[in-house]
């Protein structure tokens, strides 16, 4: 069984690129999830060029449009590995 995550849009329409249910395994412990929801959020803020360079970090594709790097983004938050949270948190705290 998985934990899962119903994500909520801000826009109006759902994007088919956007997930709206994130699946973490069962035997991750509720901190992780929250460190999860954290950084999901972050990455949710970032301008393109966060995201493209998170995504370079991790050799992952950096093209496409705001919506589809977004995406990738969150694939990587999923994996729950604390590089990939460091950068994360990283990136935004550049930001403001």
């Amino acid at each position: 069984m998985d934990v899962e995550l119903r994500v909520s849009h801000t826009h109006t329409s759902p994007s088919p690129f956007l997930p709206s249910v994130i699946k973490w395994p069962c035997n991750c412990n509720l901190m992780s999830v929250s460190f999860a929801i954290v950084s999901q959020n972050m990455v949710m803020a970032f301008r393109v060029t966060e995201l493209q360079t998170l995504l370079r970090q991790f050799s992952k594709n950096k093209d496409g449009r705001k919506h589809e790097l977004q995406a990738r983004a969150l694939e990587l938050v999923t994996v729950n590995n604390s590089v990939i949270v460091g950068k994360i948190r990283e990136l935004h705290t550049s930001m403001l």
